[in-house]
């Protein structure tokens, strides 16, 4: 189930644009959260950043699939005042994605390497099932 807010309340004024739905935490249905993301950049004019707001859905997803335990994963993305907002939620408190040296030998880590490289700030929530990061609209949209 996927939900979008109205782009304007019934005074005219604009809202957040935001959508919300989840998917079950299966590998395969990570390219689902992707596809969501791509076409409401698009939706939303920010085509600009919809090759980035991709790869960060999956990097964050993929994570979300692989280290949760929970039957589902949340999934909020949102455009607010500048600022592309995406939250992922594993279901499962106390799992902190942490930044890692790289190693080129390794096979696995870089999701949150690409999450520290590509968005202007990140970060979970105090329990740790939720893993955010925000990007700017002003740089990347003309």
């Amino acid at each position: 189930m996927t939900d979008q807010a109205p782009y304007t309340d019934t005074s005219g004024i604009a809202k957040p644009q935001q959508v919300t739905t989840s998917i079950r935490r299966e590998r395969r249905r990570v390219r689902q959260l992707r596809r969501v993301g791509r076409e409401h950049m698009t939706s939303w004019g920010l085509g600009a950043l919809a090759d980035d707001v991709e790869l960060l859905i999956s990097e964050m997803a993929t994570n979300a699939v692989v280290h949760g335990k929970a039957r589902s994963v949340g999934f909020f993305l949102s455009y607010a005042q500048g600022e592309v907002r995406i939250e992922v939620d594993d279901g499962t408190p106390g799992s902190w994605p942490q930044l890692i040296d790289q190693d080129t030998g390794r096979e696995s880590g870089r999701g949150v390497f690409i999450l520290d490289s590509l968005a202007r700030s990140w970060g979970t929530s105090a329990d740790g099932r939720r893993t955010w990061c925000t990007l700017s609209v002003h740089s990347a949209v003309p």
